[in-house]
């Protein structure tokens, strides 16, 4: 959340986990979007996309990606993949 608090954007959320797989789940079931850990792309299923972000903001210490289940990649997903790619990128690490 701090890539969205830095440019002062407030995602809508509409679920919340705090495993990492059980985010890639709903991501892979068509629920959304998910900011997880790119380390997480090593284990997932073929069918969630992962894109990594380029620049992150000063604090945060491990690598992100964006993930997207592969048949759900809709205009609001990839809008939401430029999005952050903009906000880290409007960041400096």
């Amino acid at each position: 959340m701090l890539v969205f608090q830095a440019a002062g954007v407030v995602p809508k959320m509409s679920q919340e986990a705090v495993q990492v797989q059980t985010v890639i789940c709903l991501v892979e079931s068509g629920m959304g979007v998910a900011l997880v850990p790119s380390v997480a792309a090593e284990t997932a299923p073929k069918r969630v996309v992962f894109r990594k972000l380029r620049k992150m903001p000063v604090g945060i210490s491990i690598g992100l990606a964006v993930a997207c289940a592969s048949t759900q990649e809709t205009s609001t997903t990839q809008r939401f993949f430029a999005v952050a790619e903009a906000l880290a990128d409007g960041v400096t690490a």
